[in-house]
Parts: C-alpha cells; sequence; structure tokens
C-alpha cells in the first residue's frame, strides 16, 4: 500500500512537471531580458505606427538631442535598479510615460513627450525592468512593472514636490498604471482614467496630490 502511494505521489510530481515546464520556459524565453525597439531601429513602415513614422523619428531625433534631458535612477521594491529619463517642465503637472514589451520610451513616447511639454509639464520616461538600462533580468507582463511605476510615483513625490502627477502607458505599460492604481493607496489618489484613442490599451490616469501621497 505504502509503494503504491509513492508511485502515485511520484506520477502526480511528474505530470505536475510536465504541464508547467512549458509554461515556465515560455516565461523565461518571452519576457527575459529585452533590447529596446527605438522608432529608429524599428521597421516602423507596414506597421500600426505607418503613419506617423516620420513624425516619430523627427521627435525622438529632438528629444534625444534636447540639453535638459537626463537620467534619472530609483530602486523598485525587490531593490532592482530602474532608470528613467527626465525632462523638467513649467509649472505645477509632470507626467510618468510607461512604454510597452520591447519598446524604448523614446519610440512610443516623443511625439506626445513634445505636445506634455509644450503644455508646460515634466516629463519622466520610464525604462522597464528587464529593458535598456533599467535592471532586471525577467519582466512581468505589467504585473509585476506595476510596482515600479509606483516607485516612480514616490520619485516624484521627492523630487516634484507639490506638483499634479499624471502616469499615461502605453499597451504594457498602461496595464502596468491601471494595475500600480489598484496596488496605490486609494484615500490619497484622485483616479481619473480614459482610454487614449490613438493607442489600444493605453490608459492615462491622473494622480492628484493632497497632504501627501502614501503607497
Amino acid at each position: 500500500m505504502e509503494k503504491k502511494k509513492i508511485i502515485w505521489i511520484v506520477t502526480a510530481a511528474a505530470l505536475l512537471a510536465l504541464a508547467v515546464a512549458p509554461a515556465l520556459l515560455a516565461w523565461l524565453l518571452l519576457f527575459g531580458r529585452k533590447e529596446e525597439r527605438t522608432a529608429e531601429n524599428s521597421p516602423l513602415e507596414g506597421t500600426y505606427y505607418e503613419p506617423w513614422a516620420e513624425a516619430m523619428r523627427a521627435a525622438e531625433k529632438r528629444l534625444l538631442a534636447d540639453p535638459g534631458l537626463r537620467r534619472v535612477e530609483t530602486a523598485a521594491a525587490d531593490g532592482t535598479r530602474l532608470c528613467a529619463d527626465f525632462l523638467p517642465g513649467r509649472g505645477k503637472r509632470a507626467v510618468i510615460l510607461v512604454h510597452g514589451f520591447m519598446t524604448a520610451p523614446t519610440k512610443n513616447f516623443a511625439v506626445m513627450a513634445e505636445d506634455y511639454r509644450a503644455a508646460g509639464f515634466a516629463v519622466l520616461m520610464v525604462h522597464l525592468r528587464a529593458h535598456g538600462p533599467s535592471g532586471g533580468r525577467h519582466g512581468g507582463l505589467g504585473a509585476i512593472e506595476s510596482r515600479d511605476v509606483l516607485a516612480w510615483v514616490r520619485w516624484c513625490e521627492e523630487n516634484l514636490p507639490g506638483q499634479e502627477l499624471a502616469l499615461h502607458g502605453a499597451s504594457m505599460g498602461g496595464t502596468a498604471v491601471h494595475f500600480s492604481m489598484e496596488k496605490a493607496d486609494k484615500k490619497e489618489i484622485g483616479r481619473m482614467a480614459h482610454e487614449i484613442a490613438t493607442k489600444p490599451n493605453t490608459m492615462l490616469f491622473a494622480v492628484r496630490r493632497k497632504t501627501g501621497l502614501l503607497i
């Protein structure tokens, strides 16, 4: 009887391993560290972006050449080094731009970053974990990244005190923004959301400061 029990346990464990292993392998391969695709090094023609390809590449070049652009860093909740590119604004508003999977922030947001700056916003373009200069070996389809978004909210609280803050995410970045709002302290966050018409799954959230943001 004991022998049959052992055989049953071993068989069940083997079947479970067979079921889980492909999913684990797919996650490791799909969400491992990725090179960011910029507008300059991406084949935009023949894709969703084709109508805006020329404008995207031109805006990206202007953005990267901006003398006010600087690299900033913070740490994720798990200690992972996170990087972002920051452009100061004029006034009391800032926006965190969160790019999509395998995409550089300048590809998703160079044109919109110029629009935000023209409206007076300070602009923080984050590099998601496992992308570009940020640390981390694997991403999480927005779930893990959502806590990284909150780390950048805290960075803004410390470095841009008193400013109204907007979060704007594209594709997987939109998922991360959405999840981050679910994990944040809703007593301290006034939440407004709507779909951005120019790209599916892009979310915009405005976070209004009160006496202090506690997340």
